[in-house]
Formats: structure tokens, C-alpha cells, sequence
């Protein structure tokens, strides 16, 4: 995974479960959907008793855009070529017109 960015939501007031995002770009569908699964069954061998709901993959298998939650953070695994298109961090940090 590369370009991983950082996004505190808690800072920005916005009224969700997740207090942190974190966005990064893979350079193909089946590295996106493989590291996603990855999170997920690293994150579930952990076996830590603070996170209840345990994570699992946002997205179908041939999908350009994955999203895991791991108890206050949403990881968002992006296609590169849509990263920009995308712009997840424009959005949270700047208010609709």
C-alpha cells in the first residue's frame, strides 16, 4: 500500500462510530481485496477483547474500493488510477457547498 494518509474525523466534529480514516491506494483490484482480507484475519488473530464487532471487508471481490472498520478507524483501500477521483480527504476536511 502506498500514498496512506491519516484523518482524525473526531477533530473535524463529524458525528460518526470511527474517529480516524486512514486512505491508501493499491495498484490493483487483487492487492486491494488480499490486504484487506489480510487486516481483517491479522486484526481477528489479536483476539482483543475491546473490539467486539469484528472487522470484516466493505466492498465485492472485482470492486475498485474496499473499506475495513476496526473498532474507531475506517481503513480505505483505493484503486490508484481512482485515489484522486475519489479524494476521500478533500471531502472530510471541507464542508458541502
Amino acid at each position: 500500500m502506498k500514498d496512506i494518509s491519516v484523518v482524525n474525523l473526531k477533530a473535524l466534529g463529524r458525528d460518526q462510530m470511527e474517529n480516524y480514516a486512514i486512505v491508501c491506494s493499491g495498484f490493483s483490484i487483487k492487492h486491494l481485496y488480499n490486504t484487506a482480507k489480510t487486516l481483517c484475519s491479522e486484526v481477528k488473530k489479536l483476539e482483543c477483547k475491546e473490539i467486539i464487532n469484528l472487522p470484516t471487508v466493505a466492498g465485492r471481490k472485482d470492486d475498485s474500493w474496499f473499506m475495513v472498520c476496526v473498532k474507531e478507524v475506517q481503513v480505505h483501500m483505493i484503486l490508484y488510477e481512482y485515489r484522486d477521483e475519489l479524494d476521500l480527504e478533500f471531502r472530510w476536511l471541507n464542508k458541502p457547498p
